[in-house]
């Protein structure tokens, strides 16, 4: 059996188990899959102990940036394809621009 072969296996019979716990909680497989790959690459940096990671920080950093200028793209864009206007809740309605 190959190692992809067996990591498929593993990674089907976590969700297979935790999915009913995460229906109770209402998470989808794909939070619980991102859950246990984060939980993996956490064990395996404790197991090798501490050591001083440079980059580690700075590679951190930059998914950081790159994830929020993702989410204000994505937002921008669902925003611009919706039809949907917000409301207007000052009180000179007349004066202030739409959202």
């Amino acid at each position: 059996m190959s190692a992809n072969t067996v990591s498929r296996r593993l990674l089907v019979g976590l969700l297979a188990r935790w999915t009913p716990r995460a229906r109770a909680l209402s998470l989808s497989q794909s939070v619980i899959g991102t859950l246990l790959v984060f939980g993996f690459f956490a064990v395996v940096l404790f197991a090798a102990g501490y050591k001083d990671y440079p980059d580690l920080h700075t590679i951190l950093d930059t998914g950081m940036f790159l994830l929020t200028r993702l989410l204000a793209l994505l937002l921008c864009d669902m925003a611009d394809a919706s039809t949907i206007r917000c409301p207007n809740t000052s009180p000179s309605a007349s004066q202030s621009p739409p959202c």
